[in-house]
């Protein structure tokens, strides 16, 4: 303890004294501060030498999303051994990824909370293989990572000065071994698009099959994949599976020479090219993106997106890694053109001088506050409060003249029975408090299931926050629903489902990145099961302190089998939507709007199960950006309601302009990103051959099982309150192309 031992001649000596003792303390943590450092590194060794790690896809990853970390065995005998990979999550708590069942596959995934953090993999005995620290600059969230196999058509120079000390838009990854590539969709989310050209044909023919379909799971979710491989696309498509499954048939090797004025058009380039070659991409199936014409004036498409699940497939007929496309300055913006999705975020572009109060930057840190935000969490409720005092003082009077005053006739004894009554009134309130084994818990939780009819394909992501009264520690697991897989038309109770701890300080959800393990915390477990492609996981210890909140997210995919006998007959004619629409759920969707372009269609706030709307032509269409918006009316002017980055008190809006993120106008609207949860949006699919049938489930598919661990390591049930919980459907139905007759 540092005192003052001023004298009352010596004011200077006093100050120099305090000033040296502070010296002397900041120089005690100082030097404490590196014996741990020195610690740590000894501990953050080199890997063990029958052990080598690799973390992510080239040794990249992102804070915050799914990272794949290869472990690779010099002795074979280790390899059998069930292990788990620790690391910290985004409270700084240790957490194990416990394998429950053996696998052959080398690859593990994690979900990293801070950079630089420790990975230590061990046995399931507690033997320490190896350990590695995670790199300190991983790859940020506003910065479009592409993985090329083949050439990477300029897009790792563009955006670089070395003159400016600039570095380049995009982060590229060119793979030249199979092998660094994982086998589960999860080592893919962080990917925001795949690039294949035409020097892809060896690795597309080494891929796995495990590989193969993690791939195509991962387009299935919304992943985005651009083909430009020109004479070699027909080759290719024949001999790689991955290929024949994205693209539609038939893919031949049939040349044309076409007119490069629109491709000068296109990006308004001075720069003249000659007539180019180029191959028929599949059609008539998807968009065209860009269409010219051959030498003798017949129209011609030079590249088409198509829709494939959720995802995107973009295919370009025309050769951009062959001369004069190779060499042509505008290749980069041709490039852009076509797959706006690259277009890099501009953090200036962040508008939040009205809402200074607000620490993140992204609409995912918004949803987070608001999930964070719980009414009366208290155990001991008000109207119980209120009742002990109502009694308390009707007695204090009664007692006071009876007992002391009549009775015992000793008037001082009311200094004694006043507290005496008060702490006996206080006691049963605690004792009553304390009852039994209660542990009150709440939850805040959003939900999005997305629906894809044509590939009978879906898939779902909720975001729960648990928030507990009492320190405590919890098993938590997500599971369907008692009709949550009958309403999706599953058919498969066993869905693997995948939950980690989310969210992380920094930027995005707000708060003060740390790189310091919390030591007040145990460590708690992820079980990991996998069985072929088949992956997911719970959580087990979890630790709380009183009054704390907890993030947890879970991804899941499913295949669906809609019957039959509930057909769409949907028609586009004219730009308007037209035909027969019925609900293909076995419950009623609330709020129901049917979207078509940048048209929607109000529908009954009750759609039945089973139901049908004989004439969709005769809903009033409306703008679905208006309606996202809330545009109005007002004194002959058309306002629209401002959003407020600071609001947390509408989740149901939070999560529609989540799911129409760029049709709502993004950031230019909101004034935040959408990089966390940029997958969600599927702004894209309303330029599609696709109608989405938009709505709310009066009950959720899925809910959070959750367990209180008790000290001699059983678990017991607990009910949990439900907060704030709003959910979303989307369902992708097909448009055909031949008109309905009403």
């Amino acid at each position: 303890m540092l005192r003052n031992t001023r004298q009352p001649s010596g004011g200077l000596t006093s100050i120099r004294c305090v000033f040296g003792r502070c010296g002397l303390l900041l120089m005690a943590a100082l030097s404490l501060q590196g014996d741990v450092f020195a610690q740590q590194t000894q501990r953050d060794g080199p890997a063990s030498e029958s052990l080598a790690l690799q973390i992510g896809i080239a040794g990249n990853y992102r804070v915050g999303q799914w990272t794949a970390v290869r472990i690779d065995h010099s002795q074979r005998d280790s390899q059998a051994a069930l292990m788990s990979v620790a690391t910290f999550d985004g409270d700084n708590i240790n957490h194990q990824y416990v394998d429950q069942e053996l696998t052959s596959s080398p690859w593990r995934y994690v979900l990293p909370g801070a950079p630089g953090a420790p990975l230590i993999v061990s046995k399931a005995s507690g033997e320490e293989l190896a350990r590695k620290r995670l790199s300190d600059t991983p790859v940020p969230v506003d910065r479009r990572w592409i993985l090329v196999f083949g050439d990477t058509l300029g897009t790792d120079l563009l955006g670089a000065n070395e003159l400016l000390g600039r570095q380049a838009q995009f982060l590229t990854t060119t793979i030249e071994d199979a092998a660094e590539l994982p086998d589960h969709w999860l080592g893919f989310e962080s990917i925001d698009m795949l690039l294949i050209t035409d020097r892809a044909a060896p690795l597309l023919q080494q891929l796995s099959p495990a590989t193969i379909a993690a791939l195509i799971t991962w387009v299935q979710r919304g992943g985005l994949v651009v083909i430009s491989a020109g004479s070699a696309l027909a080759q290719q498509w024949r001999t790689s599976d991955v290929l024949r499954q994205l693209l539609p048939d038939p893919i031949t090797a049939e040349t044309f020479t076409i007119d490069p004025a629109p491709l000068e058009s296109f990006t308004s380039s001075q720069s003249r090219l000659q007539p180019l070659t180029a191959w028929g991409v599949p059609g008539p199936a998807g968009d065209a993106l860009l269409v010219g014409r051959t030498t003798d004036r017949q129209s011609f498409v030079l590249a088409r997106r198509y829709r494939y699940g959720l995802g995107n497939v973009i295919a370009i007929g025309i050769d951009l890694t062959r001369e004069p496309l190779a060499s042509w300055p505008q290749r980069p913006d041709l490039l852009r053109g076509l797959v706006p999705e690259l277009r890099p975020v501009d953090p200036s572009s962040t508008k939040l001088g009205f809402a200074g109060d607000v620490n993140y930057r992204d609409i995912a840190g918004q949803v987070m506050a608001s999930l964070d935000e719980f009414e009366n969490p208290a155990t001991l409720p008000f109207s119980v409060v209120g009742f002990g005092l109502f009694l308390l003082v009707l007695l204090i009077g009664p007692l006071d003249y009876l007992l002391v005053n009549r009775w015992l006739q000793w008037p001082l004894m009311g200094w004694i029975s006043y507290p005496l009554l008060i702490g006996l009134a206080t006691g049963g309130l605690l004792l009553w408090y304390q009852r039994g084994d209660q542990q009150m818990l709440t939850t805040n939780r959003v939900e999005v299931v997305d629906i894809d009819v044509v590939n009978g394909k879906g898939r779902g992501f909720s975001w729960n926050t648990i928030y507990a009264t009492n320190a405590t520690r919890l098993d938590a697991s997500t599971q369907w629903n008692p009709d949550g897989a009958a309403i999706l038309e599953t058919g498969d109770q066993a869905t693997f489902f995948a939950t980690a701890p989310f969210g992380y300080a920094g930027s995005i959800f707000g708060g003060i990145e740390l790189q310091v393990e919390d030591q007040r915390f145990a460590p708690y477990a992820v079980q990991v099961r996998q069985r072929g492609s088949d992956w997911g996981s719970q959580l087990e210890g979890i630790p709380l302190a009183a009054a704390s909140s907890k993030s947890l997210a879970t991804w899941w995919n499913f295949d669906t089998d809609f019957s039959a006998g509930r057909p769409q007959r949907l028609v586009r004619q004219r730009f308007e939507l037209e035909g027969r629409l019925v609900n293909p759920l076995n419950t009623d969707i609330l709020d129901g709007m049917l979207l078509d372009r940048d048209r929607v269609y109000i529908l009954p706030s009750r759609f039945r199960a089973g139901a049908a709307i004989e004439r969709v032509q005769e809903l009033r269409p409306r703008m679905l950006r208006w309606l996202l918006t809330e545009r109005r009316k007002e004194d002959d002017v058309i306002v629209s309601t401002r959003w407020n980055p600071a609001d947390t008190s509408d989740l149901a809006r939070m999560l529609n302009i989540l799911a129409f993120y760029q049709l709502a106008g993004g950031q230019s609207y909101t004034g935040l990103s959408n990089e966390m949860l940029r997958r969600l949006d599927q702004s894209p699919v309303v330029a599609d051959d696709r109608a989405i049938l938009i709505g709310r489930l009066a009950h959720d598919a899925t809910s959070l099982r959750i367990a209180r661990r008790l000290p001699d390591g059983q678990t017991k049930p607990v009910d949990v309150q439900t907060g704030k919980s709003t959910n979303l459907i989307r369902i992708l139905l097909p448009i055909q192309s031949a008109p309905v007759t009403p």
